[in-house]
């Protein structure tokens, strides 16, 4: 496969980290299998792989409801979903 950003190079399948930021903190994960070129040292990581990694990111930096809302979530949850069946006129 040809290289996209210098069109020389190819593609070859190899592992190597993946590095971020995360807030102030840097996140390495190990041994992600990757595209390198091998004339201009370009890389391309899976997509799915870093798709999978911004969905867990968003769920561990999610941020918690205030307690007012937390509250009428769980009461909500306890009652139970209207239906427009249930509805008598």
């Amino acid at each position: 496969m040809k290289c996209n950003h210098c069109r020389i190079g190819h593609l070859h399948s190899t592992k190597m980290p993946y590095i971020t930021f995360l807030d102030d903190q840097i996140m390495i994960v190990p041994d992600v299998s990757a595209y390198r070129c091998d004339m201009c040292g370009d890389v391309l990581f899976n997509k799915g792989f870093l798709e999978q990694l911004q969905y867990l990111l968003d769920k561990l930096t999610e941020a918690e409801y205030p307690p007012a809302t937390a509250e009428w979530l769980a009461l909500n949850e306890q009652l139970g979903h209207w239906q427009p069946s249930d509805r008598m006129s």
